[in-house]
């Protein structure tokens, strides 16, 4: 059992050429990702950040999710908070 699962662990299962081709496409999908996620952003803080929404904008968190912050300009409109 033991002689079996070190020969399956030294001899990978997947070639080379394969492997780096999928570390290759995972890093261009984050890339698309993030690329996606800037202009969502970039888009609500132009519609919410920009001033003149009164309450509407009251909420609204315009920075990517996991910073943990709010867009502080998206309240200055409505003179909340």
């Amino acid at each position: 059992m033991f002689l079996s699962l070190l020969v399956a662990w030294l001899i990978p299962d997947v070639p080379k050429p394969i492997v780096e081709q999928l570390k290759r496409e995972k890093t261009l999908l984050v890339d698309v990702f993030l690329r996606e996620e800037k202009e969502k952003y970039q888009l609500i803080h132009s519609l919410f950040g920009g001033g003149g929404g009164g309450g509407v904008t009251r909420g609204v968190t315009a920075l990517p999710m996991g910073t943990g912050r709010r867009c502080d300009s998206c309240f200055q409109a409505s003179g909340a908070d």
